[in-house]
């Protein structure tokens, strides 16, 4: 077998023992997905977008991941976020379709693959684009001809086999029901066959000639929750038949008696122990049926397993956003970072988990953050107090200006940083996984005023004009003269301070005129002699 005809065997073999971990997630419209735009959501769209190629596509072991990318595309497209990303991959996916959705590339000549066609179709529906740009809009007409007309099971076309199974169906129907096309009810009427009366769905069908189609009457059908979260997601848009409500309510069910205490979930035969992807995968199929509280459990369990955004080096500083497989993969990162052989799986299971975090219990909003810092001067190289204001549960920022940094949570969101040395306003940062928040404070660095004076000499009783230059605008101004003080102001926008006072005491004398600015290290002084 060729390296393309194995690429084909090896994926259809790995669709069928990791479900989700394949084919991807499968997500709802812009239109649905904008209310749910979070901070977590943002950072983990601008993690995965950064990972794209200048092709616009996420890579795999062997060249362009098109059904990696697609996953991509499908959380962007739910989550609202990076809607310019979004358009520049289905431009790349419309460009290479017949790659994914075909083995033309490794001989397959003539070929469709069931589950890679509907997932593009669907892909195309939720990106808004061009029917024209999806194989010369007939990607609709191509998916059709993979039902059967009587039974609406889906089938691959190909000289290797039929590898079709209910993670493609799912898409499949979705696909259909939001073309209206005239196949719809017929797949979905297949896709509830496969539903087991415990409410989970099976990954595989039954042989194309046996009499029992259903999952009841399977039985090797094991549990599978990526499986059962996909079938959800495609039958919670037909939501108010009696039918497919029945079956929503039985797999919402059965997904919750599986749900761990910590809002976890395995997924199929091969990947039962908790993960983020499976979790992530369930959690939105229960956000979409309305599962409200068990959806924000398995977001809370995802979202610990997030890179935040902190002001702490280490391996995974640049990687904030990005969501690890599981705990260990989460340590293993913490310890040597995303290597060359993680890689893939950190694009994985972010690129398809995201979206649940629009439900995590508390998420703030991606623009919410405020930074808010004193509104008076500070003086350089002092403490400069700032709070982060808007952080969700769990969420971190890191604060900073060019010389410091501190790490502020939803706990803890006070920090206290240097002042940088000069006269300026200084720009204050709070990174986090959302939209940058901003801050600038007035800096006043140590100088010697400039002290200009009406007269050399005055006569006792008499009036002096005080002239103090090199002042901050509304700057704060104190005027001495022999240790008293004579006068009190702030400075004019220019800097400027001026006052005409009167001049006491015995003469002949020296008088010395000492002004203090805002701090004590900003002062200047002169002198003038006093004359009967």
């Amino acid at each position: 077998m060729t390296t393309q005809s194995l690429r084909r065997g090896c994926a259809a073999i790995a669709a069928a023992a990791l479900g989700a971990s394949v084919l991807g997630v499968v997500t709802g419209a812009p239109a649905q997905a904008a209310e749910g735009t979070t901070a977590r959501t943002a950072g983990a769209a601008t993690w995965i977008v950064g990972q794209l190629g200048q092709d616009s596509l996420l890579a795999g072991q062997f060249g362009p991941d098109y059904g990696l990318t697609i996953d991509a595309g499908l959380s962007l497209a739910a989550t609202g976020e990076q809607p310019a990303a979004l358009a520049r991959i289905s431009d790349a996916i419309a460009a290479n379709l017949q790659s994914y959705i075909t083995g033309e590339d490794f001989g397959d000549t003539g070929s469709t693959y069931a589950g890679a066609a509907g997932k593009a179709l669907v892909f195309s529906q939720v990106a808004g684009a061009d029917p024209a740009d999806y194989d010369g809009g007939e990607l609709l007409a191509r998916v059709e001809g993979v039902v059967d007309d009587s039974t609406g099971r889906s089938a691959d076309v190909s000289q290797f086999g039929d590898f079709a199974n209910t993670i493609g169906q799912s898409f499949i129907v979705r696909g259909l029901n939001a073309e209206g096309s005239e196949e719809a009810a017929s797949a979905t009427d297949f896709l509830l066959q496969q539903q087991c009366s415990e409410g989970f769905f099976r990954l595989g069908f039954s042989e194309e000639g046996a009499s029992d189609q259903t999952c009841d009457g399977d039985p090797a059908a094991a549990p599978d929750t990526d499986v059962t979260a996909f079938a959800l997601l495609a039958l919670v848009e037909q939501a108010g038949d009696a039918e497919v409500d029945a079956a929503i309510e039985s797999g919402v069910a059965w997904l919750e008696s599986t749900q761990a205490e910590d809002g976890s979930f395995g997924g199929g035969v091969a990947t039962e122990a908790p993960n983020s992807n499976s979790t992530g995968l369930a959690g939105q199929a229960l956000a979409e049926a309305g599962a409200d509280q068990a959806a924000g459990a398995a977001a809370a369990y995802v979202a610990a397993l997030q890179v935040p955004a902190t002001c702490e080096a280490g391996p995974l500083a640049s990687e904030a956003g990005a969501v690890a497989y599981d705990s260990a993969a989460f340590e293993a990162g913490q310890a040597d970072g995303i290597t060359e052989a993680t890689t893939d799986q950190w694009r994985r299971t972010t690129a398809q988990a995201f979206p649940v975090l629009q439900s995590v219990p508390g998420a703030a909003a991606a623009t919410a953050l405020r930074l808010v810092g004193p509104s008076g001067f500070v003086r350089a190289g002092s403490q400069v107090t700032l709070t982060v204001q808007g952080l969700g549960a769990g969420d971190t920022a890191c604060v900073y200006n060019p010389n410091s940094r501190a790490t502020a949570t939803a706990a803890a969101p006070t920090v206290r940083l240097v002042a940088p040395r000069g006269t300026t306003r200084r720009i204050f940062t709070a990174l986090w996984l959302g939209e940058p928040a901003r801050t600038s404070v007035q800096v006043l660095d140590k100088k010697a005023l400039v002290v200009g004076l009406g007269k050399k000499q005055v006569k006792r009783g008499a009036a002096q004009v005080i002239r103090v230059r090199g002042l901050a605008a509304g700057e704060r101004v104190v005027v001495k003269l022999r240790n008293k003080v004579v006068a009190r102001g702030t400075a004019s926008p220019a800097g400027r301070f001026d006052k005409r006072v009167v001049v006491r005491g015995a003469a002949p004398a020296k008088a010395k005129v000492v002004v203090v600015g805002q701090f004590n290290d900003r002062r200047g002084s002169a002198t003038f002699r006093v004359v009967r």
